[in-house]
């Protein structure tokens, strides 16, 4: 059965508006900001103003992408089983990617489902102790924020590695052994490392909130070192298990950083506007299915 895989990006370019300001209103704009710098030492962060949501399109994103990320599951079949690949030769494979072969272990498998799942829960979990500790008098919304910039950053994960596994459908390791005969569904979905993209996107999303929200903490560096630490034993398992190749891995932990990085850097306010970088706020997604396959539609509008 042939999977169909769509990706459709549609662009509105709206003109953006520049005003001129009159000298004594630079003037006085210049003279605001020496005085907003010179009161830096003694104001405390504003931390519920350091991101900008934009309600519409940050909950489409984020309920397209875990729509697509289910996707597979919610259409059944062999989606992610390809029969033509029989009898592959490893002599086609480098030779980083050749040692993987043999690799095997339920243990390691299991192992990593389960440092998978605390990536993505911790995150929460330490925002809301965050919340309760240090935020609670200012209210909920630093905490709202940090959740759904996490979910956008796991939706956004979701959406592209789905995605890309359909497109390449680069056999798994186990698929190289002789006389291999696997009933799974997903014998064909190697590239890239789901369980490492995504460890590695709540491992960078979180410490960069985390920066953003306590830059002068102590735990700064603790929390990147740790939350990455977690995130790498993920991919190592992986690879202990025979689901990957440690080029599946490395480029599922690359492309998870970048996502992870991306998504809360986006809605990060710049400090001389109220709008967040770039603009992300204006974009909307919705998912598509078809009867053999599925896709996402992106709007994106600035």
């Amino acid at each position: 059965m042939k999977t169909v895989v769509t990706l459709v990006v549609s662009l509105s370019l709206i003109g953006t508006q520049v005003q001129a300001k009159s000298p004594a209103e630079v003037e006085r704009l210049e003279s605001s900001s020496a005085g907003a710098e010179a009161s830096d030492d003694q104001a405390p962060v504003d931390e519920d103003r350091l991101f900008q949501l934009h309600m519409p399109s940050d909950l489409s994103l984020s309920l397209s992408g875990i729509f697509i990320g289910i996707a597979p599951k919610l259409l059944g079949g062999d989606l992610g089983r390809d029969l033509s690949l029989r009898n592959l030769n490893p002599a086609e494979l480098n030779g980083m990617d050749r040692s993987v072969l043999g690799n095997h272990s339920p243990s390691a498998a299991m192992a990593s489902d389960v440092t998978l799942a605390a990536s993505v829960v911790l995150p929460f979990l330490a925002s809301s102790l965050d919340y309760w500790l240090v935020g609670k008098d200012r209210g909920l919304e630093g905490f709202a924020q940090d959740a759904l910039i996490l979910t956008e950053a796991v939706a956004v994960n979701l959406t592209v590695c789905t995605l890309t596994k359909f497109m390449v459908r680069r056999p798994r390791p186990y698929m190289y052994q002789t006389g291999f005969d696997s009933t799974a569904t997903e014998d064909s979905l190697s590239f890239f490392s789901g369980h490492t993209s995504l460890s590695f996107t709540m491992a960078t999303a979180y410490s960069y909130l985390f920066s953003q929200r306590h830059p002068d903490s102590w735990a700064v560096v603790p929390v990147w070192l740790g939350s990455h630490a977690l995130a790498a034993s993920t991919a190592f398992l992986r690879v202990e298990a025979g689901k990957h190749f440690w080029s599946d891995v490395l480029v599922g932990a690359a492309v998870g950083s970048a996502i992870g990085f991306a998504v809360p850097y986006l809605h990060t306010r710049d400090p001389d506007d109220s709008e967040p970088f770039l603009g992300l706020a204006q974009v909307m997604a919705t998912p598509s299915f078809y009867q053999d396959g599925f896709g996402i539609t992106l709007t994106a509008l600035w």
